[in-house]
């Protein structure tokens, strides 16, 4: 969370037309934990979250060896029925595997964004608003693709992650020269995002992404029905 809201303050400064100077604040180690920890993640903290699946896989390694001995299996078939089958694929521990992977990536996501939205809460006078930004391929879930591009106001609003393994992120819109320096200096040129076939016009949304994309890639995105 650290390195991700000093990244942020240093794109803040790279938003800004080259030599000018804003007093950009970076939130102070005590603002980033609160948010990061005080904040849930589908309802759930991400500190009880990995907890809870420390108890969980106690219970049902226990269910599994008691199940197993009341079946009068051996050992060894015990031991299949925790790991599963070759390649550590089911199981109970590929059960939780992969919980663990898709709270890890969730909860990545997590920090990353909350670390800069309390960037945004403690730069406000530079912005606008915030920007969601969805993932623009084919395997974006349908809430981010409807989130895509829509600006809420700061600390207000949907922001990722929208569900578990959320890939979306947030950029800060921030004010017009002239809000900020009165018309003496002159906006930066648009930019680009990046989508899985290269980069396209930062105000590209994912709705504009795919209509502009092959049939094969709208059926990915949308299922063939929905495509047509």
């Amino acid at each position: 969370a650290k390195s991700e809201v000093e990244f942020q303050v240093a794109a803040f400064q790279q938003s800004l037309p080259a030599g000018v100077q804003l007093g950009i604040v970076t939130p102070t180690g005590a603002q980033i934990a609160q948010v990061v920890t005080g904040t849930p993640v589908q309802g759930v903290f991400i500190t009880d979250a990995f907890k809870g699946m420390s108890s969980d896989l106690v219970s049902r390694v226990r269910s599994a060896v008691n199940l197993g001995l009341r079946e009068g299996e051996t050992a060894a078939q015990i031991a299949r029925r925790l790991s599963g089958v070759s390649g550590g694929q089911g199981g109970v521990f590929g059960q939780t595997r992969r919980h663990l992977h898709t709270w890890a990536r969730t909860s990545v996501n997590h920090v990353t964004n909350a670390a800069r939205e309390v960037t945004y809460m403690q730069n406000t006078d530079l912005m606008k608003g915030v920007r969601y930004v969805a993932t623009l391929d084919a395997r974006t879930t349908d809430i981010c693709k409807s989130l895509d591009g829509k600006v809420f106001p700061i600390n207000e609003g949907e922001r990722p992650p929208m569900h578990h393994q959320c890939r979306s992120t947030t950029t800060p819109v921030m004010r017009s020269a002239e809000e900020l320096f009165g018309g003496k200096v002159k906006d930066l040129p648009p930019g680009t995002r990046a989508s899985m076939n290269g980069q396209v016009p930062e105000t590209t949304t994912y709705a504009d992404w795919l209509r502009g994309q092959p049939r094969r890639i709208q059926n990915l995105a949308l299922g063939k029905g929905r495509a047509q």
